[in-house]
């Protein structure tokens, strides 16, 4: 009955191998102690070795079977290996024969029983204490012999093997049993994959079978819906009806067609077509569908291009269409007021502008909405098939939750990355970057991909607004050219002259004025650029404010900052369409010569599209807080982006080096005209920081004041988590240390490293910057938390002016020197301290970073520096207000790097 029981226990799946193991061996070595036992007495064993079998039989007994009734196996286990490590092992070593036994076999038992029940740590450290018992066993068996209660020889023979008999059966036992539940268990996840795999078959059929079968009728429905859109004759309600279809369709289509993708990627069966592709026409594509959705919205829909990308591409350019219409539909989805932004650019340092164009290029694609964002704990989940993030709040959002599942998926393949910055309730940002191949041909150019849509696609036009007073010129060396600019503007009632020359222009705008002039940038004779001038700076002239803009057959950014440098108001690309005109001539006319016509106004409250000039980001920016302490023209020359702290007095909060200045703080803290604090920015602070700056970079990276000394760290790292590429840097340093270490990774970045070797070169360099302070009174060190209060107490009891000096040593504090005298004194032992080891200074650049000392002394202290050591630069920085406040007025301090 008992054994039956036992078997139905070890054959239970829903129990552990390692509690299974426990009790087989438990059973078995109860059962084998019992025969041991029994041995024992027909060998004329040591009374006192079977007495403690005895015990040890009940006891194991009792343990396992407690430990089985309340279903604490393993807590049993550890008991079981300490009775038998503990008691079991000593006393049958002395008792029976010591290293002429049977122990050291039962000692290897022991081993393999603790090892194969025991889980965890507890299992190391019992064998380490195992060890340690046996070894002290044979330690002093061997110093006191007389311990050892030995055995006759048969006796021992007899015992030695009774005991190999045992163990090589408990062994060879456990094995067994072991390997076979092993393998039981093997065939069951082996069952269990392939009932998944069959599964996984099943429903990927089934979804590619639906897909197949409803995506034929759908393709009939948009099919017959565009034919009837085509029917100008039919009604405006039928008209609305139709789109409402075409819009339900096309819905319908898209969720079809990312069921069908998921089963291809879940199958295995995914795979690209990379050929030959236009990146203009793919643009052109994407800008025409979200166009219309965001303009639904009333979005506005920002587009960047960089116009030194490759013109074509080898990839799969439909694969890529639908990673970023499916970015851009969230986007668009998510974003209740403000815009979308798609910008693309290479990935910097693949371009050569100047040289011929590489083979491939990696690609990178940016979306930036304003819209809800997303919170930082369900950033991991984004990519998640069928998983809706936030579903709460996003419930009336439509949608399966497989597109972005399915965009991650389809980067991968491609061998790319996707990454996501979000602040919740301030938009989101996905950097897509994509590695492709360089057909032959040109740049992109500057792309007019609202012009290129509108070729592709006829649209209705629908007029918006009037202008019968005003005057328009139009200046073109082509009669053509003029004739149908002429035409596309006549519905807006425009007085509308034309001129061939910029010789007639100027004859014109001499004796009329006009609100705005058209000008063709390059005309024989006198091009656009030059008549432009001629009109601005024409005596007599009534159009020396007149609005100008440009018309233009070239492309590219250099062309944008061309006119803009120039004095155009603005420009056009050619070819131009009505739509292009009427927007432009509207942005230039005054409102009072403008009459609304229609509440589609196609301007800047509805024509969602807009072009920004380029600017490329950068693929690492640095940034840094306000206690930098670096000089204020290196810090704009670099384009260094701070983050202010907070300096805290009884007249209100104010922002470091924005709203106080060093001088005003000391010269308030020498008045005592109350307490005086700082703290560091809050981690909503640092988000809105980083958000704002990752619009002009791909990559930042933070560097922070030392973690030891206030939160500015932690709570850039924490605001560091909402954003995938916000690397943040305990630089280990203060005041101008911290600035050292900003100039280190300025330097860096300047050389267009990766975000991996700036952080490498940094975590060699910030410990090799030398940062020390010495202090002229210990007070404000105490308030500042630097040193300990008693200090000051007790140097105040004994009416002492300590003066210390301080060294930052493994991101630390630590007061090196305190020294007694005169100010002059002291100042020259604490250079001479700080620069005692000449030869390992780095001599190129030293800083002297001050809080209120005057230029008088401020000379001397340079002067005793360079009669040290010849530094190269030295430069005098003002500490900044947060500095001054913890160090106090009189304080200097030497930064430097060592070689």
């Amino acid at each position: 009955m008992i054994s039956k029981k036992i078997a139905r226990i070890l054959d239970d799946p829903k129990r552990s191998i390692e509690e299974r193991l426990l009790i087989l061996i438990t059973s078995i070595a109860i059962v084998a102690l019992v025969l041991v036992f029994i041995g024992g007495m027909f060998l004329n064993e040591n009374p006192g070795e079977l007495a403690v079998l005895c015990v040890s039989i009940v006891i194991v007994s009792a343990v396992v079977f407690l430990a089985y009734k309340t279903n604490r196996l393993h807590l049993g286990a550890v008991i079981c290996s300490v009775i038998v490590v503990f008691l079991v092992i000593p006393f049958t070593f002395f008792t029976s024969g010591g290293i002429n036994g049977g122990t050291p076999l039962w000692i290897v038992l022991a081993s393999v029983f603790i090892i194969m029940t025991v889980r965890g740590k507890i299992s190391y450290v019992i064998l380490f204490a195992e060890f340690i018992v046996s070894g002290a066993c044979y330690f002093i068996a061997r110093r006191n012999p007389s311990l050892v209660i030995p055995h006759s020889d048969i006796v021992g023979y007899q015992d030695s093997f009774m005991s190999l008999t045992v163990v090589c059966f408990m062994v060879c036992l456990m094995f067994d049993f072991a390997i076979r539940v092993y393998d039981k268990e093997r065939m069951r996840s082996e069952e269990r994959r392939r009932e998944i795999d069959e599964l996984n078959r099943a429903q990927s059929q089934f979804f590619s079978s639906m897909s197949h079968e409803i995506r034929t009728p759908i393709n009939s429905i948009i099919g017959l819906d565009e034919m009837i859109l085509r029917d100008e004759s039919i009604s405006d309600e039928s008209a609305e009806c139709a789109k409402n279809i075409q819009a339900a369709s096309q819905m319908l289509l898209e969720i079809i067609n990312n069921i069908l993708d998921m089963s291809k990627i879940e199958s295995g069966r995914m795979e690209l077509n990379n050929a030959e592709y236009d990146l203009g026409n793919l643009l052109s594509d994407i800008v025409g569908i979200i166009w219309i959705r965001a303009k639904e919205k009333g979005l506005e829909f920002h587009i960047d291009v960089d116009p030194n990308l490759p013109a074509s591409l080898i990839g799969d350019d439909v694969r890529i269409k639908q990673i970023l219409i499916n970015i851009l539909n969230n986007a668009v989805k998510y974003t209740k007021e403000g815009s979308v932004t798609l910008s693309i650019q290479a990935k910097h340092g693949d371009l050569d502008i100047e040289g011929s164009l590489p083979d491939s290029v990696d690609v990178i694609f940016t979306v930036t909405d304003t819209g809800t964002g997303i919170k930082k704990e369900n950033i991991p989940q984004l990519f998640t098939a069928f998983k809706r993030v936030d579903s709460e709040a996003n419930r009336y959002v439509e949608g399966t939750g497989l597109g972005l599942s399915i965009v991650k998926q389809f980067v991968l393949l491609m061998g790319g990355t996707i990454k996501v910055n979000s602040v919740y309730t301030q938009g989101s940002t996905f950097v897509v970057e994509i590695p492709q191949g360089i057909a032959s041909g040109g740049r992109i150019g500057e792309l007019d991909l609202e012009s290129m849509h509108l070729m592709n696609h006829r649209v209705r036009y629908t007029q918006s607004y009037e202008a019968p007073e005003a005057r328009v010129l139009v200046v073109d060396d082509n009669e053509m050219n003029l004739f149908v600019v002429s035409k596309l503007l006549s519905d807006t009632g425009a007085m509308v002259d034309t001129a061939e020359s910029g010789e007639e222009c100027l004859k014109k705008t001499y004796s009329r004025h006009y609100d705005v002039i058209f000008l063709d940038h390059l005309m024989p004779e006198m091009d656009g650029i030059e008549c432009l001038h001629r009109i601005r700076s024409q005596e007599g002239g009534k159009n020396r404010n007149s609005r100008v803009c440009a018309f233009t057959a070239n492309t590219g950014n250099d062309i944008q900052i061309l006119f803009k440098q120039e004095g155009f108001d603005s420009y056009l690309s050619k070819p131009v369409n009505a739509e292009m005109l009427e927007t432009e001539l509207r942005h230039l006319l005054p409102e009072d010569k403008v009459r609304l016509i229609s509440e589609d106004d196609v301007l800047s409250k509805d024509i969602s599209i807009r072009y920004r000039d380029h600017r490329k980001k950068l693929p690492v920016m640095i940034t840094t807080d306000s206690v930098c302490d670096l000089p204020a023209e290196l810090i704009r020359s670099k384009r260094l982006a701070t983050l202010p702290y907070h300096v805290n007095t009884d007249q209100g909060v104010f922002l470091d080096g924005l709203e106080t200045e060093a001088r005003e703080l000391i010269s308030y803290m020498r008045e005592n005209r109350g307490a005086v604090s700082s703290d560091s920015p809050g981690i909503g602070e640092y988000e809105a920081f980083f958000a704002k700056h990752l619009n002009e970079a791909n990559n930042i990276i933070h560097i922070s004041m030392m973690s030891g000394v206030g939160r500015g760290y932690s709570s850039a790292t924490e605001a560091a988590r909402a954003f995938e590429n916000v690397t943040v840097v305990d630089s280990r340093q203060v005041s101008s240390g911290l600035g050292m270490v900003v100039l280190k990774a300025l330097e860096l970045a300047e050389q267009e490293l990766s975000v991996e070797q700036i952080l490498n070169e940094l975590h060699q360099f910030k410990d090799r910057v030398h940062t020390s302070f010495l202090a002229e009174s210990t007070s404000y060190l105490a308030r500042g938390g630097i040193i300990n209060p008693v200090i000051t107490r007790i140097s105040n009891a004994l009416m002492l002016s300590p003066v210390p000096a301080l060294v930052i040593k493994n991101g630390r504090f630590r007061v090196s020197r305190v020294w007694f005298g005169s100010r002059e004194e002291t100042y020259k032992k604490y250079i001479a301290s700080a620069l005692y080891d000449r030869n390992s200074v780095n001599r190129e650049l030293l800083f002297i970073t001050y809080a209120g000392i005057g230029e008088e002394e401020l000379y001397d202290i340079e002067k005793e520096v360079r009669r040290l050591v010849p530094f190269r630069q030295v430069i005098l920085q003002k500490a900044s207000s947060v500095i001054s406040v913890n160090s106090g007025p009189g304080t200097f301090g030497l930064i430097f790097a060592a070689k």
